[in-house]
């Protein structure tokens, strides 16, 4: 549908082309004067799934490096208590959600600390699995 409307002032004929197009010709420039928050919302509710889902990612990739610090530090105490003659199920029972696994090699003891953690993206939980296992693995020097 074509719109024509004459600007009193200039004497110029303004075409619209659509309902929602409106020319405004004052000053010799053409602009497009219309609603443009539908538009916005639209692209916002598009735009809003895959914003919370890389936050959401973002959160368990920290959660992920945070438990996989604190296995780091607690493994500097279990090679300690080792070190000082602690049995490995006496290390166990004061660790209770690690598991923590000892293996004894000719020149080197190898002490594994293993921790599940439960993955909450939806996607993210495909790729790196659910509960997702971090392993901390020291070896030490065999002293007998």
């Amino acid at each position: 549908m074509i719109i024509i409307v004459k600007n009193q002032k200039k004497d110029k004929i303004c075409l619209s082309f659509f309902y929602s197009f409106w020319y405004n010709c004052s000053d010799n420039r053409e602009r497009i004067v219309m609603n443009r928050k539908g538009q916005a919302l639209i692209e916002f509710v598009l735009i809003l799934p895959l914003f919370i889902l890389i936050l959401f990612a973002i959160i368990d990739f920290g959660l992920i490096m945070s438990k996989k610090n604190e296995l780091e530090n607690m493994s500097i105490d279990v090679v300690t208590l080792i070190k000082n003659g602690k049995n490995i199920d006496e290390i166990n029972s004061m660790y209770s959600d690690v598991l923590i696994t000892k293996e004894d090699g000719n020149d080197f003891v190898k002490i594994k600390l293993s921790e599940n953690i439960s993955v909450m993206t939806p996607g993210l939980n495909l790729i790196l699995g659910n509960p997702y296992k971090i392993e901390i693995e020291r070896n030490i020097p065999n002293v007998t």
